[in-house]
């Protein structure tokens, strides 16, 4: 009896430490010499590391390794945008429209485009719309689907953590560094909004001509940084040649409501991974926020901010945002003396401010209109101009910003042309914030797949939401949401916004109680409503298009009066009617 005992312990010990050799051995042939090749600087170490942990991934005695599947994971994701041979990914796509990486070593890399003379110029052999989207719909969907999948398996729980450490060694950093299951749910979570992002853009009518002499010409003096040598006018040589581009494709209602639902999942690893890293007291951790960390704060003031965005799309609701609508500083000279203030405001979410200078002596000219330029950890920074006596100056303005941006100090502004002036040593103090809540509403760009009961079941056509444009494709006036005749609110996008607002924004003549006639619209300048006067530059416009047909949201450049469709004699009598007549406020 006691030598079965003996023999059944001596098949255990057999037994587990084969186990620990199999595992052993793919530690040491696989995660060891990858781990070496990831962290050599160079996109060949990292392809090869690759194909080291692929090789891995294939072995029994790595089955289950969760430090090598994140590894894989990790490379599989540096590998869609690494050139691998015919493989579809970013760069191959890239490469095919001549642009290239050149180099190895990551502080060494350089980006070649393929130029006609010292401009880039696209290769006839470049693939279509078409084709790209479908290359990203059959090759890297599939590939971001697939390490999604692998990252899924990895488990991670209170009594069994999931860590892997990484060594000065290895790393050339002077401490051990720890990943753990953080960065497993902030790579899922990147992973599934670069998905998202993709899917977006399939459900869209994007195909255009790109051997068009027009569109071509365009392309490439916009990458040359210079004027095309060609007329290229939006509504015909565009949105007239290309009637359904940016529209909503036919299966695009169901791309959308999958993008959607992968940034609601995005959004919703981010929360977790905040948790967790919030949860973490070892500042060796890759990830690490400390109580006291500045990071911790901002973090979670975007918490909120995003959880009422998701909430917005999964509830079908409109979210309301608390923005900072205008900020008054005090401000004052080297002196400590009171010699003015500074007002910045702004339209919209992301747009730069708008403001004034005001100065209320000491010999300096005002007031100045400013523009911000840059409001951030390393100052504040804006453009300026005065009119005054029918003279202009223009003139720059520059301060260092407090952390919490209510002060700012060693503040100069510089002018020129009529008046010429230096002030240095200026300082200022934030004495009043204006709030408003903004409403917005991405609802209506996803819809809901033609779900019944839902505000927003089918998506709106992005083209329906431009606003229409004159000859000099200048944006005209109250009419953005075009397509949407003329809905300010683009769709329920803005709920709030008025054509007013947009004309404030872009710097348009005023909506307000202006009526010009249906039939004004070319100025003598060439460009859109502008005179409010119907006369012979209007019936050029209108002549030009006779008997064309017409889709939104140009219209044939708004000659289309009765919207039909088609340049006839019901518009030519609508011109007729309205001729010389001019509107007014």
């Amino acid at each position: 009896m006691l030598k079965n005992v003996w023999t059944i312990l001596a098949s255990v010990i057999f037994c587990l430490a084969n186990v620990a050799a199999a595992d052993s051995n793919c530690h040491d042939d696989y995660i060891v010499p990858a781990e070496w090749e990831l962290f050599s600087g160079t996109l060949s170490s990292v392809r090869e590391a690759y194909y080291i942990l692929d090789k891995g991934m294939q072995k029994s005695i790595c089955t289950g390794n969760r430090e090598l599947t994140f590894l894989h994971a990790a490379a599989k994701t540096a590998m869609l945008f690494i050139e691998n041979g015919d493989v579809n990914n970013f760069i191959n796509i890239a490469n095919d429209f001549g642009i290239t990486v050149v180099g190895d070593y990551f502080d060494e890399l350089k980006v070649n485009v393929f130029k006609s003379g010292d401009c880039y110029e696209i290769p006839v052999w470049a693939p279509d719309a078409n084709e790209v989207s479908q290359r990203i719909q059959s090759s890297i969907i599939p590939e971001i689907n697939d390490i999604i999948a692998e990252l899924n398996s990895i488990s991670d729980s209170p009594t069994d953590r999931f860590e892997i450490f990484l060594e000065p060694n290895e790393t050339g950093l002077n401490k051990t560094v720890i990943v753990d299951y953080g960065e497993v749910l902030i790579l899922k979570g990147m992973l599934a909004a670069l998905k998202s992002q993709l899917e977006f853009r399939q459900a869209y009518n994007l195909a255009i001509d790109i051997n068009d002499p027009k569109i071509e010409e365009l392309i490439n003096s916009t990458f040359c940084g210079e004027e095309p040598s060609v007329n290229f006018n939006i509504n015909e040589d565009f949105l007239e040649r290309y009637a359904n581009l940016l529209k909503v494709l036919p299966d695009g209602n169901a791309v959308l409501a999958q993008a959607k639902q992968d940034l609601i999942t995005a959004i919703d690893y981010y929360f977790t991974c905040i948790d967790y890293i919030m949860s973490e007291a070892n500042d060796q951790h890759l990830l690490y926020m400390g109580p006291n960390d500045s990071v911790r704060a901002n973090a979670m003031f975007f918490d909120t901010q995003l959880r009422a965005f998701r909430d917005s799309l999964k509830n079908d609701t409109v979210v309301s945002y608390p923005l900072e609508t205008t900020k008054t500083y005090n401000i004052y000279d080297s002196t400590s003396t009171y010699i003015g203030q500074l007002i910045f405001s702004y339209q919209l979410p992301g747009s730069d401010f708008d403001g004034e200078f005001i100065f209320t002596g000491g010999g300096v000219p005002s007031p100045w209109n400013a523009w911000l330029s840059w409001e951030g950890a390393s100052g504040i920074e804006a453009d300026v101009e005065c009119r005054q006596g029918g003279q202009w100056t223009e003139g720059y303005f520059h301060a260092t910003l407090s952390n919490d941006g209510n002060s700012f100090s060693d503040g100069t502004l510089e002018y020129w042309d009529f008046y010429n002036g230096t002030i240095t040593g200026l300082s200022g103090h934030l004495v009043s914030t204006n709030v408003s809540n903004m409403r917005i509403d991405l609802n209506p760009i996803f819809g809901n797949n033609g779900k019944t009961g839902c505000r927003y079941p089918n998506p709106v056509n992005p083209r329906d939401l431009l606003p229409a444009f004159d000859a000099d494709n200048e944006p005209i006036s109250c009419t953005f949401g075009h397509g949407l005749n003329n809905d300010a609110t683009l769709g329920g996008i803005l709920p709030d916004m008025t054509q007013q607002d947009w004309s404030n924004i872009y710097g348009l003549s005023d909506c307000g109680n202006t009526n010009c006639p249906s039939a004004d619209v070319a100025s003598a300048q060439g460009a859109g409503i502008g005179d409010c006067l119907v006369n012979i530059y209007d019936l050029a416009a209108f002549a030009s298009h006779w008997l064309d047909a017409c889709t939104q949201p140009s219209w044939c450049g708004n000659v289309d009066f009765d919207r039909d469709g088609s340049i006839d004699f019901a518009d030519f009598a609508t011109l007729a009617d309205e001729w010389l007549q001019q509107g007014g406020s």
